[in-house]
């Protein structure tokens, strides 16, 4: 997302859309129930999907990491939650593992080891929890709960998503029991959550330069 002054261009070589880039596609979903026998989840179980932080990435930030752990160990100690975590790399999965061992041997923590449809993932999930990246603002875009735990500086997007309530920041440990909300939510049809203009106004001004 770019600020006015921060475009070098003339003015008339820009346009622009409502929403964000996950706006444009988010509301071609077609939500595939199966995904929940896939993964053995039950549609009852509360259901929270979670992608760590980016720990070898330059833009990592210790903070995330508490952050991570801290949630991790609340939800852990909600009753008939599902956890569905989706690791960066091999070695966070081990230290996944390791760390909440009991949680992954009896499923209520579940790595999947095959490829998943995230989007699908993320509409059938009641909660979506990212130390920052795309899935947040795919779940902001499908309106789905979304929780920042990124610890480092936050950009202008996730800034937007907050300040229109679709994007809740945790900025620190004694933030997590007043701000996250572990309850089910209730799906409806996908296309009245969804903001489908981006993708309409992109055509139409597409359109309207091809045109000229």
């Amino acid at each position: 997302m770019l600020r006015d002054e921060d475009v070098k261009d003339s003015a008339d070589r820009i346009s622009r859309y409502p929403g964000i880039k996950e706006d444009v596609y988010a509301a071609n979903l077609v939500p595939d129930s199966s995904i929940l026998k896939q993964l053995g989840i039950h549609e009852e179980e509360l259901i929270i999907t979670i992608r760590p932080p980016a720990t070898e990435a330059h833009y990592h930030n210790s903070k995330s990491d508490e952050l991570f752990s801290a949630v991790m160990n609340h939800i852990i100690r909600t009753s008939n939650t599902k956890i569905i975590i989706m690791p960066r790399t091999e070695k966070q999965r081990h230290e996944i593992q390791t760390t909440w061992a009991e949680s992954v041997r009896n499923s209520q923590i579940i790595m999947p080891e095959q490829v998943v449809d995230g989007l699908n993932l993320i509409w059938h999930s009641d909660i979506v929890i990212s130390a920052g990246g795309t899935m947040i603002r795919e779940a902001a875009a499908l309106s789905v709960p979304a929780y920042s735990i990124f610890g480092g500086k936050i950009g202008a997007v996730d800034r937007y998503l907050n300040e229109t309530g679709r994007l809740t920041f945790i900025g620190g440990v004694d933030e997590i029991t007043s701000k996250l909300d572990l309850s089910k939510r209730k799906k409806t049809n996908i296309r009245s959550n969804t903001n489908s203009s981006p993708l309409y106004t992109i055509v139409e001004k597409i359109i309207n330069a091809a045109e000229k």
